[in-house]
């Protein structure tokens, strides 16, 4: 399974790679945002970390790096090509045959969401994120199909929810 999501992050991120080749990007490293979505994770009481290093993925316009907490929980990160700075991120959460795992994932997944915003990324997005989370969930249980977003300090957060595909949130500058 852990490969499947893998697979499916890379598709989708081509062409989200692609739409963010001139945005501007955040001023975190690979390291820093690594440190900051662990800080997130630590207080959230989760097992999960990602390392600080990670192995970047050369591309023409922008590089990549991914990495997988676990069997259904991934990031992808755009980095500029000539910084290795963050530009956007997008996780993926397959849901697990485990509700309470994935409730538990899908919360996680906001504090790496939130993580792109800086240090006081939990404050300052980390609960809007939560609440638009909420609200997706609700829409999806309705309509099988759910999108919502927010825009803060000129970068938009965002979740998608697709039944079959999974759940995509997002971080980007806004364009």
């Amino acid at each position: 399974m852990k490969h499947y999501v893998a697979k499916f992050i890379s598709v989708l991120f081509v062409a989200f790679a692609f739409s963010m080749a001139y945005a501007k990007e955040s001023p975190l490293t690979i390291k820093q945002f690594a440190q900051q979505v662990n800080a997130n994770l630590a207080k959230s009481d989760s097992d999960y970390r990602m390392p600080t290093e990670l192995t970047i993925n050369e591309g023409e316009v922008n590089n990549t790096a991914q990495y997988m907490f676990s069997d259904t929980l991934g990031v992808t990160l755009v980095l500029d090509k000539k910084t290795s700075n963050v530009k956007s991120l997008m996780t993926a959460l397959s849901v697990s045959d485990d509700g309470n795992q994935t409730l538990r994932d899908l919360m996680y997944h906001a504090t790496i969401i939130a993580a792109y915003a800086g240090k006081n990324g939990m404050k300052t997005v980390g609960g809007r994120y939560i609440k638009i989370t909420s609200q997706a969930v609700e829409e999806f249980g309705q309509t099988g199909e759910a999108q919502k977003s927010f825009v803060l300090n000129g970068k938009k957060y965002g979740i998608t929810m697709i039944q079959g595909v999974g759940i995509i949130g997002y971080a980007e500058p806004v364009k």
